[in-house]
């Protein structure tokens, strides 16, 4: 592949991620938000989080062979990007829209705007891997998740001053968040059309059903590790849609305390994916994600102790850096387990699996959001409890089932702890 190519692509992508994340500050953590002001219920909600990741885990064990009929994987992320640019102007129209009518167009937008963004993601990586060596994949991968992670920080913080100008519920804040978000989708599109694309070599002898998949649970380190994600995916997804529910309707809070909430995670997860990346790039990927699985279940427990928003964004700093962690770390692992002839179809099946727990997860929250008992007044105390025990079996599951692919040295716990401070507090 020529060296100007690959930086044109690089260059483009990082545009692309740029417009990309401020289109998300504005609908990412907005979207029930918004189904909350158009009457939806904890069930409504569950729905809107469920029903996208379901059809989208179905859509992906096609997706290679997709990419394998077109014989382009840019005409596949293409495609993706434009069904998201309707996505949002169907979400933009719900503004407008008879109450009655408003939910089920915003349904239908959500699980539009899940599916096209998912069946994008394995082509997308896939080509990305291509641009990168396996030495700097975790340090590219950082640099340019905390540039976008901080535009959707940053902009999410505006999308919740523009909610909180306008007034709790009123549409007319979302109608601006939404619209301009169809609009910056497409300057995205834009800078994805100019992403070079090596020519595509099908490897027959490189394919595999999904079944066949499934039938190496026991034996592939790559399907354990695949499950391992698709329960902690579950585990997670049962409490985390009604997140803003709580806040909103439970505590009351307003939109620019929402917005102080939600938007410190993932400032804080993106500022220090480049940290994890590197660590990812030295010591494997696998090793990354098992450190996280045992941060990520203190962040439920956490929740239940005080209701203050200025508590509650300090944990969510926290919650930031634990997933800064899994997400870098299972990034990194995907890369180096997965041959390139064989990334597409892996990806595709791995995010088909993760899917349907991102999909049963919501289900079965919303069903029992309002049965739980009530814990210091509230039933999603009881959730957080319920789900912070779930991460702890999903954990438990990736520490004892899912090995290393990367050569490297064994990390002591000591050594861990010191390079998380940074600093070298145990000379010898």
């Amino acid at each position: 592949m020529k060296r100007g190519a690959v930086r044109r692509s690089i260059d483009a992508s990082t545009k692309d991620g740029i417009a990309w994340s401020v289109m998300a500050g504005f609908v990412e953590s907005y979207t029930v938000p918004f189904a909350m002001a158009l009457k939806a219920g904890s069930m409504e909600i569950g729905i809107l989080r469920s029903l996208g990741p379901f059809l989208s885990s179905l859509g992906q064990l096609r997706i290679a062979d997709w990419v394998n009929k077109v014989k382009s994987r840019k005409t596949v992320v293409s495609i993706a990007v434009q069904a998201q640019i309707v996505s949002l102007a169907m979400a933009t129209a719900c503004a407008f829209l008879p109450e009655g009518a408003a939910l089920p167009v915003l349904i239908a937008a959500g699980v539009i705007y899940s599916v096209s963004g998912t069946l994008g993601g394995p082509p997308w990586s896939s080509l990305m891997g291509e641009y990168l060596p396996a030495s700097k994949r975790g340090a590219f991968f950082g640099w340019r998740n905390r540039l976008v992670g901080i535009l959707v920080a940053v902009f999410s913080m505006t999308a919740g001053g523009i909610l909180y100008w306008f007034g709790h519920g009123v549409l007319t804040g979302f109608l601006i968040l939404f619209g301009g978000a169809t609009v910056l989708r497409i300057v995205s599109w834009r800078y994805v059309m100019k992403m070079y694309e090596p020519p595509y070599r099908e490897v027959p002898s490189e394919h595999f059903t999904f079944t066949q998949f499934v039938s190496k649970l026991g034996t592939s380190n790559f399907a354990g590790f695949t499950f391992c994600c698709a329960f902690y995916s579950f585990a997670v997804n049962l409490s985390g849609p009604f997140f803003a529910v709580y806040l909103l309707d439970g505590l009351r809070f307003d939109y620019m305390r929402y917005m102080a909430i939600s938007s410190a995670g993932p400032l804080v997860m993106y500022l220090t994916q480049r940290y994890w990346g590197d660590w990812a790039d030295a010591i494997g990927g696998a090793r990354v994600v098992k450190m996280s699985t045992v941060m990520i279940p203190i962040i439920p427990l956490l929740w239940t102790l005080s209701p203050h928003w200025g508590f509650l964004t300090l944990v969510e700093c926290y919650s930031g850096f634990a997933w800064s962690a899994y997400l870098m770390g299972v990034n990194n692992f995907i890369y180096d387990a997965v041959t390139p002839a064989k990334r597409t179809r892996a990806m595709a099946y791995f995010s088909a699996v993760t899917g349907a727990g991102q999909a049963i997860g919501p289900l079965i929250g919303g069903y029992l959001y309002t049965r739980l008992p009530a814990l210091n007044g509230y039933s999603f105390m009881s959730m957080l409890l319920i789900t912070a025990a779930l991460r702890v079996v999903a954990g438990t599951a990736f520490i004892r089932y899912v090995k290393e692919v990367k050569s490297a040295e064994s990390v002591r716990p000591r050594d861990a702890l010191q390079r998380l401070i940074g600093q070298r507090f145990f000379q010898i």
